[in-house]
């Protein structure tokens, strides 16, 4: 296990720094546009963005224990966390002028099922281990390429991370709540992609965000459940109403 973690890691780590690689040289490159295409360009830097993101949640932190016995308070607890799982995103984006854009985003990585027992009255409960994201974030565009097609972008920002271990099954579902744990995080969000214009006012964006965070208490045996999510994204174009 403290192999995989440890790969894990160096395969994030590794990623990171060729995304900076890759988008960085871009941001500080002017690249021409034709005339033809100059319309296009102009529409995208005024437009709002609304969408939707859906990729994969790389664990960057430390990994739950598969099973912990607690024989003082007569618990067990088994779990099936992976080093990666599925993240959705919901997301806004304020033009605030051609190259900055303010974007609030919203987030669910569903990390597996936590089975917990109870050996001194006989009470089994498997639970979901949810993490939400909330966060604002600056957006720093490239002049575009392609085109005027793709835009690079690099971002910054923050918000908070919340986490809970909540029930969805269980022997005895009065006192349920009271089994059930959660862990909030106020922490920082970096990030870099590429937005590509498909239409007037449709268009894809593919996103690559390091989420540090780290809990002041244990969730299911750990603090630490920083990652990298890598997401492929549709988006709506609009102008600000009466523009």
């Amino acid at each position: 296990m403290m192999h995989t973690t440890t790969t894990w890691k160096a395969v994030c780590g590794k990623f990171a720094a060729l995304m900076l690689m890759a988008v960085v040289p871009v941001l500080v490159t002017v690249a021409p546009v034709s005339a033809q295409d100059e319309d296009t360009r102009t529409l995208f830097q005024r437009q709002h963005q609304a969408g939707v993101r859906l990729g994969v949640w790389a664990n960057n932190g430390d990994s739950p224990p598969a099973r912990t016995v607690d024989s003082a308070n007569f618990i067990e607890q088994t779990s099936d966390i992976n080093s990666a799982s599925f993240y959705l995103e919901g997301y806004f984006g304020l033009r605030l002028t051609k190259m900055l854009m303010a974007e609030i985003s919203f987030g669910l990585s569903n990390r597996g099922d936590v089975i917990t027992r109870d050996t001194q009255y006989n009470i089994n409960d498997v639970a979901a281990l949810n993490i939400y994201p909330i966060l604002l974030q600056l957006k720093v565009y490239a002049p575009p390429i392609m085109n005027g097609k793709l835009y690079p972008y690099i971002a910054a920002g923050g918000g908070i991370y919340y986490a809970r271990n909540s029930i969805q099954v269980t022997d005895e579902y009065y006192y349920a709540q009271f089994r059930e744990a959660s862990e909030t995080d106020f922490n920082y969000v970096l990030g870099a992609g590429f937005d590509y214009v498909l239409a007037s006012q449709i268009g894809l964006d593919f996103t690559a965000k390091y989420m540090p965070i780290n809990f002041s208490d244990r969730l299911v045996g750990v603090k630490d459940y920083s990652a990298v999510t890598i997401t492929v994204g549709v988006k709506y174009l609009y102008l600000p109403t009466g523009k």
